[in-house]
């Protein structure tokens, strides 16, 4: 399965923006590819990042201001600020992590008979 196709699957609503939008956003995704994974997983971080760029942007476009609530009169409204961990972008970008943490390399602790310290 293909990136795109995977980008599809994990956000649907991908299928209705532009294809020049998509492409962009799978162009910039491919910069973050976790070079240690297997290709095939390689591909789904890859569509992982890319599907919350996507998001990220019509989160922004929906709600511009970052607004959390507003009231008119006795209706209110809740919005999750840009940003937020319950935002479909924050979701898709732990997602994305999870996957290129298996990649972070930590330093080796040498030890040995030092007589200077």
């Amino acid at each position: 399965m293909g990136v795109t196709a995977l980008l599809h699957f994990f956000y649907p609503v991908s299928q209705k923006m532009e294809t020049e939008e998509i492409n962009t956003a799978l162009e910039l995704a491919e910069n973050y590819r976790p070079q240690c994974l297997t290709e095939e997983k390689q591909d789904e971080a890859v569509a992982w990042y890319a599907a919350y760029l996507l998001a990220q942007s019509v989160e922004a476009r929906a709600n511009p201001l970052g607004l959390k609530r507003e009231r008119e009169g006795d209706l209110e409204r809740e919005y999750f600020a840009n940003g937020e961990s319950g935002s479909n972008a924050q979701r898709f970008l732990a997602n994305f992590d999870a996957l290129n943490d298996l990649c972070l390399r930590l330093g080796a602790i040498t030890v040995g008979n030092n007589e200077r310290c």
